[in-house]
Formats: C-alpha cells, structure tokens, sequence
C-alpha cells in the first residue's frame, strides 16, 4: 500500500477493521485509488458507534418500560367550528409560504418487484398517476386554495430525499413527467447517505475485494443528511431537448429551511392517502404552539403488523410490531375499548424548523 495510505491501514486496523484492505493485489490498478479515497472520507468511527449503540439498545430493550403513549387529540373530538378554525390557520400557513413538504423519496420499490424508486410506482388507478404525482397534485391544489384559486403557480418549496444511486432515475422522471406539472424552479433535493454494511460482530463487509457493501442509511438519515448540500432541479435545453440537471443551491439544507420555512411535513412516499401539509395539523400545532407533531391512525386490529407509537422509560418513541407481546397487543382501554398500543405510525410528522435545526446540530 502507498505510503500516503499507511495511515489510514492504521487506523482501520486499530478499529479492528484491517480486513477492509485484504486482498487489494487482486483488484484492478485503475479501482484501487477510488475505494482507498472511499474509506479516507468514510465516517468510520462514527459507523462503528452507530453499530454499537444498536447492540446496546437492543440489549437493554427487554428491560425498558414500555408503556402506552399518553398526549394525543383526537379530530373526532373537534367540533365543526374547532376544524373550521384550524383549516384556516393552516391554510394561512401556506399562503405566507411558511411550510415545506419533505418527501423520504429515497426507498426502492423492491417488495413491489418495481426496480425504481417508489415515488415512481403506479399503484393501479385508472389515470395511471404514479403516487408523487398524486402527492405533488395535493400541494398544488392547497396553494390554489389557499392564494384564491386556480392559475397560480405554486411557491411552496418540495424537498425530496433522494437516494443517490437512483439519481439519473429521477432525472429522468423530472424530464418524462415534467416534474408531475409541478414549477421545477420550487422542486428541491438532497442525497440520503450511504454506509457500508456490518456483520453481527461489528466488521465492514464487502461484496468482494476493493467493494464495500453499500446500502442508503433509511428514513433516519434524514438529520444528518439535511447538513448536506441542497440541489436545485434545473431545466436546461440542449440539442433542442429537454435536460434536467441536479445544481448545488450553495446552502446545505436545514440553513435553506431555516432561512425559507417555519414548518416542514416529513413524510413516507408509501402512502396514497397522505394529505400532504395538511392545513388542520398545521392548524393544531400552531394553535398548541407545538415543535412537533406525528399523525396517527388507529390499528385496525390488535395483530396487525404496523408499528406504534409509546413511552420507552418516559420518552416518546415509536415500537415496532415485533417489539410488542402479544398482551401488551391485545391491551385495551377499560373505558372506550381502543387498543392501549393503538396508535400507528404512518410515517407523518410536522416539526418547526426552528426545533429541527437544534435537533441537527445537537447529533
């Protein structure tokens, strides 16, 4: 190895992680350099705490004490005039332009045996619109509501977490479907991370000589990523067609957020009924002052595979479906019968960028 690379072999090695650059001989002379430079920028300290963190709460996990969550309104409970008065608080929330929706983009649709992102998935309606396009009509249609009615172009920035693997797929969406007729000048992006894979001993593994095993860091990513650089999506003409190109916004994401928004609504791609910067939770934490709040439904059955949200030794935290006995399941209310663990997590939640941004820069 280089001597330019000697340290970094030592520190891999010290981090019990030397196996990384095993077999380096066998590797192409011209692919060596990149995955050398690859591990120098790869936070790897930072991966190994990760590691360890998860086996440490998976650990103590049993011994926690799980108990159902407590502070959460039910819309049933409002009456005509309180929904009435939260729409309209939301909706002016969206007119002064204060709220950003940010779609998780970065999941492929592997389960649905569909090789692209799921934004771009149709779900089998008769229009034939992919489930952003239903999410990005949503929007368009508030901000028409909101400003007076049709013909306005909407101003609302839509921020997309992108897996970078999938970027010229999504370049090429923006270019077939004219970004789903949304104004690309409002269309935002940055790139979720990608980390290497570990054994259950805490090793990096690779696919073979010189490859790590890469794979998108998921939904909980977003905190670090939104430190990344933010990405306008810019319409070019070249050749007489079309081209769509990602441009560095020169900001990284939550300084654009903070500068731009005071509410964002992150949520999940995966479902068709999402009410996208829904003006009544808007509505609700304005008026409750809130720093967040998390939509919910209730399970529709005590088995149903879906996680919820609870109290883990008095903090707020949401469970997955296997994290539940059966009894804690099955647990209901004595006096309106709902399940105890009843509350899904659907994947919505609505922050104050304010909030957001300490939560950032506190990890």
């Amino acid at each position: 190895m280089e001597s330019k690379y000697s340290e970094l072999y030592d520190k891999f090695k010290k981090l019990g992680q030397g196996h990384v650059f095993n077999d380096l001989d066998l590797v192409p002379e011209d692919q060596v350099g990149h995955f050398l430079e690859t591990c120098t920028t790869m936070p790897v300290e930072d991966i190994l705490n990760n590691y360890r963190e998860a086996v440490a709460i998976s650990e103590t996990m049993h011994s926690s004490k799980i108990v159902p969550a407590e502070s959460y309104l039910r819309i049933d409970n409002f009456s005509d005039d309180e929904v009435k008065s939260l729409w309209s608080s939301g909706l002016q929330a969206l007119a002064s332009r204060r709220v950003a929706p940010i779609l998780l983009g970065g999941g492929v649709g592997s389960r649905l045996q569909f090789p692209h992102p799921k934004a771009m998935f149709k779900p089998g309606l008769l229009s034939q619109k992919t489930l952003l396009q239903l999410q990005i009509e949503r929007v368009m249609r508030l901000w028409e509501i909101a400003t007076g009615g049709p013909g306005h172009t909407s101003e609302i920035p839509f921020i997309v977490m992108i897996n970078p693997q999938a970027r010229d797929d999504w370049l090429q969406f923006f270019k077939e479907t004219n970004c789903c007729g949304y104004p690309h000048t409002s269309i935002y992006s940055f790139f979720q991370g990608m980390y290497p894979a570990v054994d259950l001993d805490g090793k990096i593994i690779l696919t073979a000589p010189g490859k790590l095993a890469l794979n998108p860091n998921g939904n909980g990513d977003i905190y670090e990523s939104l430190e990344r650089p933010l990405y306008k999506v810019v319409k070019k003409v070249c050749d007489g067609a079309d081209v769509y190109e990602f441009e560095e916004s020169g900001v990284n994401t939550i300084t654009f957020l903070q500068d731009r928004v005071d509410i964002v609504h992150i949520f999940g791609v995966d479902n068709i009924l999402n009410k996208v910067a829904d003006p009544i939770a808007l509505g609700v934490l304005l008026r409750e002052n809130l720093n967040i709040l998390n939509k919910t439904v209730d399970k529709v059955d005590p088995e149903e595979n879906v996680g919820v949200y609870a109290l883990r030794d008095n903090c707020p935290t949401f469970l997955e479906y296997s994290e539940i006995s059966s009894e804690q399941a099955n647990s209901r209310d004595a006096t309106t019968n709902r399940l105890l663990f009843g509350q899904a997590n659907i994947v919505n939640h609505f922050l104050c960028t304010s909030f957001l941004q300490q939560v950032v820069q506190q990890r």
